[in-house]
């Protein structure tokens, strides 16, 4: 249950004008983009604390190597020297901001 309301107040935690603007603040932000059939995420965070986390990520995703049927390959772009002085999406709070589309993004 702990775990449970954790999430529900990391959902709904806004960063402060003082937090956004903090450049040592190690978190991630960003937005997860849902069709139905596709998804798109895009993150920030700092390039030597939780995008760290991050690159591990994609090295699994990434790997040849699934167990699962229903294994499916992964896309993944991503940049190590495309850095921000400033976040881009603190506004939308310190969970993924999620975007669900009706229509597919293949139309």
């Amino acid at each position: 249950m702990r775990a449970l309301r954790g999430a529900q107040t990391l959902s709904t935690t806004k960063l402060t004008a003082e937090q956004a603007a903090d450049t040592q603040l190690d978190l991630l932000t960003g937005w997860h983009l849902v069709d139905g059939k596709e998804r798109i995420i895009a993150v920030e965070g700092r390039a030597d604390g939780a995008m760290r986390v991050v690159q591990a990520i994609i090295a699994w995703a990434l790997e040849e190597s699934r167990p699962e049927d229903n294994w499916q390959r992964r896309n993944v772009l991503y940049n190590s020297g495309l850095v921000y002085a400033n976040r881009l999406w603190a506004d939308l709070g310190v969970d993924l901001h999620i975007v669900k589309l009706h229509a597919s993004l293949a139309k």
